[in-house]
């Protein structure tokens, strides 16, 4: 049934008032946030907020040395100042990312369908290589894969026991997500043939559409688990062999890292105040255009605790690539 777009606004309008009450009520902690993020390079160094945080085994995140230099953990952008439009930020784009190679990735499923008795499903992940020349030069390609019953079905029934098999739709996932990283992986090496080859002029850069502390991966089976461990670890171990940047991206995250971090630091002043998201802080602190903060090492949960798998995937490469 189609949805009733009108009855939608009038329910939205009629919650006007509860919807504008949380904003401002949220106004508040926000200012409160923000003046702690504040306070954090004037009070702090690495090393006393390292020993801070040593007994929590995932304090959100960790400063490094660069900290003690920084006097916000607001890193201005300052070209921004001059930008007043897209079109100026596109233009300053253009300059910096003339003739350089980058090439972005993403992904897609069918879901098993129900219309045949044999479960089936279909993933594929699609590459665009742009190399940011004036007369254009645009490559695409796509990869596909059908998964058979197998890959997306397990067994049921007490532990050990075939008593019947079931469609599991996260397998879908696991497997798309497997399939992905392969091609951001053939892509890092063909890019990195050509520069060494002596096609391209500058360095390439790959876009990889997703973060790369998967902690959405960590409430799953241990074998699925690692399965997701074991596909970013070769995308990561690609990228520092072939010494190709790979740079993760997300549209919008509900991050907590910061605000974990500081609410720790801090726990007299913060530690009885709700959790926010980072974003929800960091908004006010920056311009719209190209402000960052300064780096931290990320230390969400046991997402980040996987460096056999990252040291096991750089000997895969090297032993490939040597013979």
């Amino acid at each position: 049934m189609p949805l009733d777009k009108a009855s939608v606004v009038s329910d939205l309008d009629q919650s006007r008032e509860d919807i504008q009450t949380y904003l401002e009520d949220d106004d508040g902690l926000v200012e409160k946030y923000q003046e702690a993020f504040r306070s954090l390079p004037r009070d702090w160094t690495t090393a006393e907020v390292r020993d801070e945080l040593s007994t929590s085994s995932y304090p959100g995140a960790v400063p490094i040395s660069s900290f003690d230099d920084a006097d916000s953990i607001i890193r201005h952008h300052a070209p921004s100042d001059e930008w007043e439009s897209h079109e100026a930020v596109n233009d300053w784009a253009r300059d910096l990312l003339l003739d350089v190679p980058m090439v972005a990735t993403d992904g897609s499923e069918i879901p098993p369908t129900t219309q045949f008795n044999v479960p089936l499903a279909y993933v594929q992940a699609a590459w665009c290589l742009n190399h940011h020349r004036p007369t254009g030069a645009l490559k695409r390609g796509q990869n596909g894969k059908l998964l058979s019953p197998d890959e997306i079905t397990r067994t049921g029934g007490e532990e050990g026991s075939d008593e019947y098999r079931f469609v599991d739709s996260s397998l879908v996932g696991l497997n798309r997500y497997e399939h992905e990283a392969a091609v951001v992986v053939d892509r890092i090496e063909t890019l990195a043939e050509a520069y060494e080859a002596g096609e391209l002029e500058n360095p390439p850069i790959v876009l990889y559409d997703g973060p790369f502390v998967i902690s959405f991966a960590n409430p799953r089976r241990p074998a699925i688990r690692n399965r997701y461990l074991e596909a970013v670890s070769r995308i990561l171990a690609a990228s520092a062999y072939h010494e190709i940047p790979v740079i993760g991206y997300v549209a919008g995250t509900n991050a907590v890292e910061l605000v974990k971090m500081t609410r720790l630091l801090l726990r007299d002043d913060l530690g009885g105040e709700r959790t926010i998201p980072d974003g929800r802080i960091l908004t006010g602190m920056m311009s719209p255009w190209g402000d960052s903060t300064i780096p931290f090492l990320c230390r969400r949960d046991g997402s980040v605790d996987g460096p056999d798998d990252l040291q096991r995937e750089n000997v895969r490469v090297r032993e490939r690539d040597s013979l």
